[in-house]
Parts: structure tokens; C-alpha cells; sequence
């Protein structure tokens, strides 16, 4: 299967499903690290970048945002976004991804700045199985 690179992924699927693969692959190569929040910044035509939270340090530290990307790590994150569970699921099995899905969703992602308020990625996608 094929890279693109961030420029044609985001084209191709959108900046919500870039978005939710680099939220999956961090969770994925930090898994003894507990995250409060991850934060997404926009920047409009320039791009955007994400930050999290790991519990028990002071300040936000940024996510590794890979410039060539599989395009089965993107279909996953694709039926993620979708809500397609079982697809993911599914798609994770056919390419050997082991990506906790469940503990994907239950990430925060920072809603207000000013009031820290966050809200899980399962509220973002209608999720069906």
C-alpha cells in the first residue's frame, strides 16, 4: 500500500481523520505515559498541529506528526471518524495494527482553553458498530 504525504492525506480524507491518526499513533508509542488532554491547533491554510497534556507535567508538549503516512493507517482512522467501529476493527486485523480503539475514544481533546473543559473523541463521531 501507498504513502502520502500530509498535504495529499488531508486532501484525500480530511484534517478530522489526520487528526484522529495522530492522536492513535501517539497513544500507541507512549502507552506507559497517563494523557489529560490533547489539544488541536488550526492554522488555517498553514496547517495545524496537536499538543497533549500528559498528567503530572506543567506544560503542553507537542505530538510527532509523521510527513508520509500509510494510506491503511488512514483508512482506519477514516472509519474511526465515520463511527464505523467494526470496520476499524476490522481494517486493524487485515494489516496487523494493534490499536486500542476504545481507549482511542476515551481521549480528551481540550474544548476551552480559558475553562480547560474537554471532551471525549467518541462525542465527536456517530458511532456505529
Amino acid at each position: 500500500m501507498k504513502e502520502l504525504t500530509m498535504d495529499q492525506a488531508i486532501k484525500l480524507y480530511g484534517e478530522a481523520v489526520l487528526a484522529t491518526l495522530y492522536i492513535g499513533l501517539d497513544q500507541f508509542n507512549n502507552r506507559n505515559k497517563v494523557i489529560e488532554y490533547y489539544n488541536y491547533y488550526d492554522f488555517g491554510r498553514y496547517g495545524f498541529d496537536i499538543a497533549k497534556k500528559v498528567k503530572g507535567d506543567e506544560e503542553e508538549e507537542y505530538i510527532t506528526l509523521f510527513t508520509e503516512i500509510p494510506e491503511y493507517l488512514l483508512k482506519i482512522a477514516k472509519a474511526i471518524v465515520e463511527g464505523k467501529i467494526y470496520k476499524a476493527g476490522k481494517l486493524c486485523r487485515k494489516y496487523n495494527v494493534a490499536l486500542n480503539i476504545s481507549k482511542l475514544l476515551n481521549n480528551n481533546l481540550l474544548a476551552n482553553e480559558e475553562t480547560k473543559e474537554t471532551v471525549k473523541l467518541k462525542e465527536m463521531f456517530p458511532i456505529k458498530f
